[in-house]
C-alpha cells in the first residue's frame, strides 16, 4: 500500500511522522535510516525524544522486556489481506508471547481484511475462562 520506507518515507508526505512532531515542527523522520537519506548526512541520529516516543508506542518495547505487568492473557485475530499490518508482526507478537508463558490465543483469518473478528461468541466464552464470566441464556 505504500512504498518503502513504508511508514518514515523520505519526502515526509506519510502521515505517520506528524505522530512525532514537536510544538515548533509539524513532523519529523522517526528513523535514523530516513533522516540520514533526507538529510544527506550518513551520521544522523533522530532526536532521543522522538527514539522513546516510539519506545512507548511498541509494545514489542515492552513485551519483550518480560514486564512482569504485561497481561496474562491475549485475543489476537488478523486478516490475511490486511493491508495495514504485515503477517510477521502478528507472529512475532504471539510468538514472543507465548515463549513467555502467556495465555495467546492467535487466529489468523484467510483473505480477510485488517481487524477482522469473525467469532465473537468465542471472544466472549474465552474472557470468561480466565475472569470466571458466565453467559447466562
Amino acid at each position: 500500500m505504500k512504498s518503502l520506507p513504508a511508514f518514515d518515507g523520505f519526502a515526509m508526505t506519510n502521515a505517520e511522522p506528524i505522530e512525532f512532531g514537536s510544538k515548533t515542527t509539524n513532523a519529523r523522520h522517526f528513523t535514523d535510516f530516513s533522516l540520514q537519506h533526507a538529510t544527506g548526512n550518513a551520521k544522523a541520529k533522530v532526536d532521543p525524544e522522538v527514539s522513546n516516543h516510539v519506545d512507548l508506542m511498541n509494545p514489542m518495547f515492552f513485551i519483550g522486556r518480560r514486564n512482569p505487568g504485561c497481561a496474562q492473557n491475549w485475543w489476537i485475530r488478523h486478516g490475511s489481506s490486511g493491508r495495514d499490518t504485515s503477517l510477521p508482526i502478528i507472529v512475532n507478537l504471539a510468538t514472543t508471547l507465548e515463549n513467555q508463558e502467556r495465555n495467546v490465543d492467535a487466529l489468523l483469518y484467510w483473505d480477510a481484511g485488517h481487524g477482522v473478528d469473525a467469532d465473537p461468541e468465542q471472544f466472549v466464552a474465552w474472557v470468561g475462562k480466565p475472569t470466571g464470566f458466565v453467559r447466562h441464556k
